[in-house]
């Protein structure tokens, strides 16, 4: 048996993605990050690298907040929208990590 990572799209036949991305509903996501020092290294690079691609997937219509826990829980930020200014923010708060 062998795991294979990839990312999986779902279209209904002559849909048009766009007009439905569009007129979607928003979401509020809350990523909730274990930093203990069981995460340093790789662990904590994927989850970075993990959380930059659910901002690409994003759109100005959804909002993300992130929550560090180790021992406490910590909010890191609050629920920022998707748009241009707030992935710039976001950014940062994920590097930071």
């Amino acid at each position: 048996m062998q795991e294979i990572p990839c990312t999986v799209t779902i279209a209904a036949k002559g849909e048009d993605i766009q007009k439905i991305e569009q007129s979607r509903e928003g979401i509020d996501l809350v990523c909730v990050i274990d930093t203990s020092g069981s995460m340093r290294g790789e662990k904590i690079d994927l989850v970075r690298k993990t959380l930059m691609f659910v901002l690409t997937k994003l759109t100005e219509f959804d909002r993300l907040s992130l929550i560090s826990f180790n021992n406490d829980a910590y909010k890191l930020c609050r629920l920022i929208a998707c748009n241009a200014q707030g992935i710039l923010e976001l950014q940062t708060h994920i590097s930071a990590l």
